[in-house]
């Protein structure tokens, strides 16, 4: 069975319940890939062109955020936010992630996908 946004915040929420720094990040991680996989198929639903010049997947997808008004540019930054904490997370070994610093990516998210399910059409 394929997976969701909704199993990748339930594990993203029950890896906050776990101790240690390893889950701590592994939950930032699952946060930020809920909400990009629901804001890329938003974007991709509502038809919004891709950007026409090189960049990766992730900063392309918050593009696309950014290109289709305010209200969209607020998603966008909650987007670039999860983004940054999940790079810190996966690839920043020397630096601590608190336990209590991956409350908020993990609280973002959902809220975001919230956004996503009340904005227009």
């Amino acid at each position: 069975m394929p997976s969701s946004t909704e199993d990748f915040l339930l594990t993203a929420q029950a890896l906050l319940q776990q101790p240690g720094e390893a889950a701590a990040r592994s939950a930032v991680s699952r946060a930020y890939y809920a909400a990009y996989h629901a804001a890329l198929t938003f974007a991709n639903s509502h038809g919004w062109p891709n950007c026409p010049y090189q960049m990766g997947v992730h900063e392309q997808l918050t593009q696309r955020f950014e290109r289709q008004g305010q209200h969209y540019k607020a998603l966008a930054i909650m987007l670039r936010n999860l983004r940054s904490a999940r790079v810190k997370a996966d690839y920043e070994l020397a630096a601590t992630l608190n336990p209590l610093d991956a409350h908020t990516p993990v609280q973002t998210a959902p809220r975001l996908l919230d956004k996503l399910a009340a904005a227009p059409a």
